[in-house]
């Protein structure tokens, strides 16, 4: 029955306008509308039927053309336009590729005159014809709102009791109650959008028609947050593949987004198309958080950008690369500007270091000072501030050959073959690091939001120069001991090397060759290694020879210079005799007077010599077992010779002349003095030496003190003593005083009863030398 009035209400319409009359086109119209029934048809798009028999779709085109057609007569453009997109709309896949443009084509020229409009429309007779979307022209396939770059993604940072929850004690049921939790959070987006910042939506779309599409004004559908989108335009090709295009738009508070669609304008007609009515999609809608608006920094360096890097934790966030190639030993600095290009001034930045290398390297490599930016903050927009990133080519100088080889065996291998081993050994190395920037400010700060930027780092040290050998040896003056180096040019250029300890000195080392160094270095203060670990002790040592010596090259073809450290030698217990200084302080008084460097002493023969010696003892642990030794004998030219019974003694033995006594500090140093008087009955050159030997207090690894004994020999720990050096605690000291040297360089001839005074000279390590001549055999 209902397809049977169709029918006679569709024949009533035709036979309406037989005499033309405007009103009856408007009866006509009114009997095809109410013919929709039957037709299986319905003005709303969404309730229209896709799976209809085979011959419907050409009846129900006759039907909307006969219906647009009595809208065009009626003078009523926008309710022919609005059928007209109808058709195009509900039966897109019965049309042919010809009829597709054709009616096209009539949509376009109608809609010149006033284009199509997204409203619902309100008929005379009350019925309402809803909007109709072309959700077909573009085809869209895919809908993906995409996160901002990394490096502006907002960061929510952790509070106290975020951080220190626990996890939930319910256990996990597989059964879920209500929607799947992956339906209920297809559309919420884990990323965050900022309030005031272009966000963008990613469309995948093509074009079915088989003529170019031309799209106007495509933007984006939000709802709850006051949302501003950036229309583009777009054409798509005749039957184009499937292409890719962004929406873009920014949110102005902050807040829960939703965005339900895009909106369009094609052939003339706006059209608002929702996500619910796009089959392929696989949400109904988006939500996206909008933070309060928060800074971005723009980061660039003054170095070279790196052409790759190895992927490291962070490096989706790298913004910008630096690279530069060092010798070792030489410094650079890289300057990173950051320019605030946001709104909101940045009030905070937090600066850190990530790599895969060893800490301590990374630390010695990269260094910088985040106190230089506190004082330019906040950093308003549109201004600037730079951080120094100071690079240093870190390097152990040590030849790897050499890096485990004890004293004896670093001085056996030498030579061409030594060389060659540590050339071929000579790689350059590459340090990767990201330095990380954090900041933030503006209303994000206030609400715990702040951003991350990554400046990745490469630094290629390249060997300068490399100690194949070295050694420690003593030196002429007490305080002092002679450091023997091999140094080898592995730079591909001449090198020059100046060297400053005491002395001053400049060689020129051809590239591939090796040179030997001898600097007089200062020794160690035992007061600053006891009582210490042994690693404490080792550090003290190389940290002294660090600060005395100050070696630096340059290649004079390119002015580029750096510096040598020593910091890394290892001491055996060899070396260690030479390294330390005594902690015993000497002063010698000749006859009262206190005997120094330079001054003249005068000796009549017979006379009685009062000698006092005064031991201080500098360190802060105890000496025990203090042995002090003098010895007077006569210098013949061939070797030193005891004297027996030339000279009288008091206070001590005859040949030989000692005292023992403990030398204890506690707070304050301790004096410990020593007298005795010498005669001298015969006239010659004399010589009195001066020894002190102690023992030192030993320190295990638990902090127990115990006294040591006097055997080093095969111990590989480090003892600041005459005899051994290495990486362990204290054992013994032996102590080796000045010596008081009394040298006469002019001969006078004396009469009987007359006295000659003979010029006596104080040298260091040092005798003391006795001259007294008698003329006439007397």
């Amino acid at each position: 029955m209902c397809r049977k009035a169709a029918f006679f209400r569709r024949i009533a319409a035709m036979q309406c306008v037989q005499d033309g009359a405007r009103t009856a086109w408007q009866q006509c119209y009114n009997l095809l509308l109410q013919a929709y029934g039957g037709y299986n048809m319905s003005v709303d798009p969404k309730v229209f039927p896709h799976d209809v028999t085979h011959g419907w779709p050409v009846l129900q085109l006759r039907v909307l053309h006969e219906i647009i057609y009595s809208a065009r007569k009626m003078a009523a453009p926008a309710i022919a336009i609005r059928h007209l997109t109808f058709l195009l709309h509900v039966l897109f896949d019965h049309l042919t590729s010809e009829q597709r443009i054709e009616i096209a084509g009539v949509l376009e020229s109608y809609t010149c005159r006033g284009e199509g409009t997204h409203q619902s429309l309100a008929l005379d007779n009350g019925v309402i014809l809803p909007p109709v979307p072309l959700l077909r022209l573009p085809t869209v396939i895919e809908f993906r709102p995409l996160s901002l770059p990394p490096h502006l993604q907002p960061i929510k940072r952790k509070s106290a009791s975020e951080s220190s929850r626990t996890a939930s004690p319910f256990i996990y049921s597989p059964i879920q109650l209500g929607p799947s939790p992956r339906a209920r959070s297809a559309s919420k987006l884990e990323f965050l959008w900022v309030q005031g910042e272009v966000c963008e939506v990613e469309l995948h779309l093509y074009n079915p028609m088989a003529l170019e599409l031309k799209i106007l004004e495509m933007g984006l559908l939000t709802e709850n947050v006051s949302f501003k989108s950036c229309p583009v335009d777009w054409s798509l090709p005749a039957e184009s593949g499937v292409s890719q295009m962004k929406l873009r738009g920014t949110p102005e508070e902050p807040g829960e987004l939703l965005i339900t669609g895009y909106s369009t304008k094609v052939l003339g007609v706006r059209s608002h198309c929702r996500l619910r009515d796009l089959p392929r999609m696989v949400a109904a809608r988006y939500h996206v958080t909008i933070v309060p608006a928060l800074p971005w920094l723009q980061v660039t360096t003054s170095l070279s950008k790196a052409d790759d890097f190895s992927s490291l934790a962070d490096g989706a966030s790298v913004v910008t690369s630096a690279v530069v190639s060092v010798f070792g030993g030489q410094s650079c600095v890289c300057q990173i500007q950051l320019q605030n290009c946001g709104r909101e001034p940045v009030e905070s930045i937090d600066v850190c270091l990530d790599s895969r290398v060893d800490t301590e390297l990374l630390d010695q490599v990269l260094r910088w000072d985040q106190a230089t930016i506190r004082p330019t903050l906040p950093l308003l927009t549109d201004h600037e501030t730079s951080l120094t990133l100071h690079i240093q080519g870190a390097s152990d100088f040590i030849a790897p050959a050499c890096r485990k080889v004890t004293a004896p065996a670093r001085w056996v291998r030498g030579g061409s073959r030594g060389h060659k081993v540590a050339l071929e050994s000579s790689d350059a190395t590459a340090i990767e690091a990201l330095v990380k920037l954090q900041y933030s400010g503006g209303p994000g700060m206030a609400s715990g939001y702040y951003r991350h930027c990554v400046i990745a780092v490469t630094v290629e040290i390249q060997p300068s120069v490399l100690i194949t050998r070295w050694q420690a040896l003593p030196s002429e003056r007490a305080d002092y001991f002679v450091l023997v180096l091999d140094v080898l040019n592995v730079s591909p250029d001449p090198l020059q090397l100046t060297c400053v300890s005491h002395s001053k000195s400049t060689i020129v080392i051809p590239t591939q060759q090796s040179s030997r160094v001898s600097l007089e270095v200062s020794k160690c203060p035992t007061k600053c290694v006891l009582p210490r670990l042994p690693q404490d002790v080792s550090d003290a040592v190389c940290q002294h020879i660090h600060d005395s010596v100050n070696i630096r090259w340059k290649i004079t073809s390119s002015d580029t210079c750096g510096v040598v450290s020593l910091d890394k030698l290892t001491w055996t217990n060899e070396d260690t005799a030479h390294l330390f200084a005594s902690p015993l302080q000497w002063k010698i008084w000749l006859n009262v007077h206190e005997h120094r460097c330079g001054s003249t002493v005068y000796l009549p023969c017979g006379e009685e010599v009062r000698i006092k010696c005064q031991i201080t003892n500098t360190s802060e642990s105890v000496i025990r077992d203090v042995q002090f030794r003098m010895s007077c004998h006569q210098d013949t030219g061939i070797a030193g010779t005891a004297v027996t019974g030339k000279q009288g003694a008091s206070g001590m033995g005859e040949d030989l002349c000692e005292c023992s006594r403990s030398v204890v500090c506690v707070g304050s140093p301790t004096v410990s003095v020593n007298q005795c008087s010498l005669v001298f009955v015969l006239p010659g050159r004399f010589k009195l030496a001066f020894q002190c030997h102690g023992t030192l207090p030993r320190q295990d690894n638990s902090g127990a003190t115990t006294p040591s004994g006097d055997n080093t020999r095969g111990s590989t720990s480090l003892v600041p003593s005459v005899s051994s050096c290495d990486v362990f605690p204290v054992t013994s000291l032996v102590i080796s005083p000045p010596t008081l040297v009394f040298d006469s360089s002019d001969t006078a001839v004396v009469s009987e009863d007359s006295s000659v005074e003979v010029a006596v000279t104080l040298k260091y390590p040092a005798l003391v030398e006795l001259c007294v001549a008698q003329s006439g055999g007397s």
